[in-house]
């Protein structure tokens, strides 16, 4: 279900008016049964089966947050936890006929009407509970460490519990398939071949966010700057909030926690606010994002040889295609949330002005890059251990930044080249900045174009290797690059569509950086406003790309 579907809106809606008269009342507990009965309906329109995992990552979160405290997990609390482990286990992954369990639900006029087919039989045919028993077998390994750790009473134990079982959960799911194929295809190359095959999965949507949110409670809890709930209906709405459950921004439980526990107040600025970031987030999705993607498919989905000019246009495209997609997400979230009297954190502040890496990564994906730097970057000893195993620790940390993205070698080495990307700049910083100093404002102005131009057209490349299909391509494209430059008046079409979409963009961005405020047209005169409403409004009903295409970041 994309946010720019009939049937979130009606969803969210819905969710919005049930819980502001709940909240009249002031029940709060109340309204966080309603989010996460929302945030569960909404997971479970990808597939049901998914709702296991999320599930089962909260129950180890949960127990492992109150192990690390020194809480005493209760046996019948823990006895309570696995066996509505066990149930939805095999409830979520057995072989139901969840269409035909619907329809007894149902009446059968209302699904006549929404032209959903339905098979006959509350079992498939080719039933098979191997899948629910394995995942019944884990929730029970689960609860036994669990249970074990109660007994150890160590939280280095419990941190491991919670670090091992969410990780070995992403990584089976995300990572499996490519290690075999990696391994298989290198002794391959050098003769040996051992007829290992892939398991073919599915990747849980928003896996990877929730993973990570998920830990960095964990973490935190045991850095000692965080306090465990020892509520599992608060902890749930935490890991499973619909607004930014599938594509982040990845939230730290010491801001949304506490958001989540107290009693929520209706305020109309909040509705203003939240209206405002929901209308620029679709406008930049449906206007911009979804009609620079065929520009940029126009190369990277076809196997033809294509000429310098055409390649850089398409990386143009991808990269504005990529930022509006997913900052549009983010801004939906965001808005979503501040109807819900929540507020998430900023995921973008303007990326594109940076002129070195260092800003980007500031500006660019906060939540993920903030991540890093707190529980990969500085444990392994930050800029504090000397300039070699500074650019290590960069390296790595990229590195695993880009695997994050995706299973994938174009994701490995885009990690690999943001890193040196860090690195460099790091090694000649400080003797630009002393150059830079002694130069006088107009040297100085033009010394910082300069330094926007290369920087932006470093990370260009950078999304070339993000958007490439395969290594073969990366080197093709890359090869390509300096060719066929003469063919570059033939690409004005392109470039006119190119800056046609960006246009509006820029003028947002150039009112935020000079404001910097990321609402600034908030408080723009009122006629101004109106008429920046309107101009979005037309743009989108006339050029935009209707259709629920999906956010790119949903395959992370």
């Amino acid at each position: 279900m994309n946010f720019n579907s009939t049937g979130f809106v009606l969803l969210a809606g819905l969710t919005i008016c049930i819980y502001w008269l709940l909240g009249a009342r002031n029940r709060t507990r109340a309204q966080n049964w309603l989010l996460i009965f929302t945030s569960y309906t909404f997971y479970a329109t990808w597939d049901h089966r998914f709702l296991f995992l999320l599930i089962l990552s909260t129950g180890i979160d949960f127990a492992c947050g109150l192990g690390l405290a020194g809480v005493p997990l209760r046996r019948g609390k823990l006895l309570t936890l696995s066996v509505a482990g066990v149930v939805a286990s095999l409830f979520l992954c057995g072989p139901w006929n969840w269409p035909a369990l619907v329809q007894s639900a149902i009446p059968e006029t209302l699904i006549s009407a929404s032209g959903v087919s339905v098979q006959s039989g509350f079992l498939h045919q080719d039933a098979d509970w191997n899948v629910a028993i394995l995942a019944a077998a884990t929730v029970l390994v689960a609860a036994c460490l669990l249970a074990i750790g109660t007994l150890v009473r160590s939280r280095r134990y419990f941190l491991c519990v919670s670090v091992v079982g969410n990780l070995s959960i992403l990584g089976f799911f995300k990572y499996f398939d490519f290690f075999i194929e990696t391994i298989s295809e290198s002794l391959h190359a050098i003769g040996f071949d051992i007829g290992a095959s892939t398991l073919g999965l599915i990747v849980p949507v928003g896996i990877s966010f929730y993973t990570f949110q998920t830990l960095s409670y964990s973490i935190d809890i045991y850095r000692r700057q965080l306090a465990p709930t020892g509520s599992l209906l608060d902890f749930a709405v935490f890991v499973a909030f619909f607004p930014q459950l599938v594509a982040g921004p990845i939230e730290r439980a010491s801001v949304l926690l506490p958001q989540i526990r107290k009693s929520r107040i209706f305020s109309w600025p909040q509705m203003q606010a939240g209206m405002f970031l929901i209308a620029f987030g679709l406008f930049k999705k449906i206007f911009i994002a979804d009609n620079l993607a065929p520009l940029a498919n126009a190369v990277y989905e076809s196997d033809r040889v294509h000429s310098g000019p055409e390649i850089l246009l398409a990386t143009y495209a991808f990269a504005f295609q990529i930022y509006c997609d997913f900052s549009a997400y983010s801004d939906i979230a965001r808005g979503v949330s501040r109807f819900l009297g929540i507020e998430l954190m900023v995921n973008f502040n303007s990326p594109y002005v940076a002129r070195n890496p260092q800003d980007f990564w500031r500006r660019w994906h906060i939540s993920l890059s903030t991540w890093l730097r707190d529980y990969l970057y500085i444990p392994l000893g930050g800029s504090k251990a000397g300039t070699g195993r500074t650019s290590r620790n960069l390296a790595l940390t990229m590195l695993l930044g880009g695997l994050w993205h995706g299973a994938a070698a174009n994701f490995v080495l885009w990690g690999a080249y943001q890193g040196g990307l860090l690195g460099g700049h790091r090694s000649i910083r400080k003797p630009l900045e002393k150059w830079s100093s002694r130069q006088s404002v107009v040297a100085r102005s033009i010394f910082a174009a300069i330094s926007w131009t290369l920087f932006f057209h470093l990370m260009c490349y950078g999304w070339l290797l993000f958007r490439a299909k395969s290594m073969s391509q990366i080197s093709v494209l890359t090869g390509s690059l300096f060719s066929g430059w003469a063919s570059l008046p033939a690409e004005m079409n392109t470039g006119a569509k190119l800056a046609f979409y960006i246009a509006p963009l820029l003028l947002f961005e150039w009112a935020q950086v000079r404001t910097g405020n990321l609402l600034a047209p908030l408080h723009w005169h009122w006629s101004v406003r109106v008429a920046l409403y309107v101009c979005c409004f037309y743009l989108t009903i006339i050029f935009g790309a209707f259709g629920e295409s999906e956010f790119i970041y949903f395959q992370f």
